[in-house]
């Protein structure tokens, strides 16, 4: 019988990073609450500066759309790893997009379909 494949928890998969203590891919597919991310962490350039410590969420999947999971994960990271910027790749529709502008996410320039909200020691 097979072993099914469990996802890196997201919090966990920051952390190894953020510590620099990872010999692992930059980059993955997560787990948090009924969420799966695919997700970067490291450096980015948004608006032309570089940002070494930042969360890249390129694809979110919610077991259950339309519950608010999404927004509860930003806060937590938001409260959880505040020197971090977030950086939302790929935005696809206008609410979302409006969704992201109420949490504090401004336009990426350059990348119309791209969102960022900076650390706090940016």
């Amino acid at each position: 019988m097979e072993e099914e494949y469990k996802l890196p928890q997201l919090d966990e998969f920051i952390r190894i990073h953020a510590e620099g203590q990872s010999r692992l891919p930059r980059n993955s597919y997560t787990r948090w609450d009924t969420l799966t991310i695919y997700v970067r962490v490291g450096p980015r350039y948004l608006n032309g500066v570089r940002y070494d410590r930042v969360i890249d969420i390129a694809n979110v999947t919610a077991d259950v759309p339309g519950k608010g999971a999404f927004t509860r994960m930003i806060s937590h990271l938001r409260e959880t790893y505040p020197s971090f910027s977030l950086y939302v790749e790929c935005v696809l529709t206008a609410r979302f997009a409006k969704g992201l502008e109420r949490l504090g996410f401004v336009p990426t320039d350059g990348h119309p379909q791209c969102f960022h909200i900076l650390g706090t020691t940016c």
